[in-house]
């Protein structure tokens, strides 16, 4: 799914652009309030302030703006980690996992309702959808995993599995925003973020766990 798979009648791409990203700000709270399928068309338009003509100008269908939601939160963590992986050149990949793992679950805490929704709705997608929403969620693995090979070759790391441990600390971060009806009672998103980063390092820092895995 890309956004130049979809059909827009206008020549301007700057306002294609302009007017997709107003669709998405306005649409993203009724899909996670109502769910897709419960979404209607008449609560799209009220919540663009736009007719369902000037709305078809730019997509092709309701399922367009469902690609555009989908393709407008996976790029959101895809540019996170390209962030990362630019900035990463002249620090340890101690530090960096640090970061790293401190700014996905901010974007995790960010984007919350959304991780829920996507889980909640994900069976309920077609083949194709699950498997974009899919491969954005394998990107972020990789993107762990890189620098846990990288921290590994630089004598950091001791890990047997890296793209084991690098699903952990994902599934970790996915668990904050899952079960943060629980989780936020108890602690704060800071020191939910510290006690596992910490733990984390104190793991694959060890000798002990060149045999071990999560």
């Amino acid at each position: 799914m890309s956004n130049k798979n979809i059909r827009t009648y206008s020549l301007d791409a700057n306002l294609v652009k302009e007017r997709r990203e107003h669709i998405i700000r306005c649409v993203t709270p009724l899909f996670i309030k109502h769910g897709y399928t419960k979404t209607t068309t008449r609560q799209i338009t009220e919540a663009c302030n736009m007719s369902w003509g000037a709305l078809y100008h730019y997509v092709g269908s309701k399922k367009d703006i469902l690609y555009l939601v989908l393709e407008n939160i996976t790029l959101a963590y895809k540019r996170l980690f390209e962030n990362l992986e630019n900035s990463g050149d002249n620090i340890s990949s101690t530090d960096m996992l640090r970061e790293y793992i401190r700014q996905f679950f901010q974007q995790m805490d960010r984007y919350q309702d959304w991780v829920v929704y996507a889980n909640r709705e994900m069976a309920t997608l077609s083949k194709d959808d699950q498997r974009y929403l899919m491969d954005s969620e394998i990107d972020i693995i990789k993107s762990f995993e890189r620098l846990l090979i990288k921290g590994v070759k630089t004598g950091e790391f001791k890990i047997k599995d890296p793209l084991l441990i690098a699903q952990t600390i994902t599934m970790i971060g996915n668990t904050w925003a899952i079960r943060r009806w629980f989780l936020s009672k108890r602690w704060k998103l800071e020191d939910y973020i510290n006690e596992h980063t910490e733990n984390i390092i104190n793991l694959i820092t060890t000798k002990e766990t060149e045999s071990v895995k999560l």
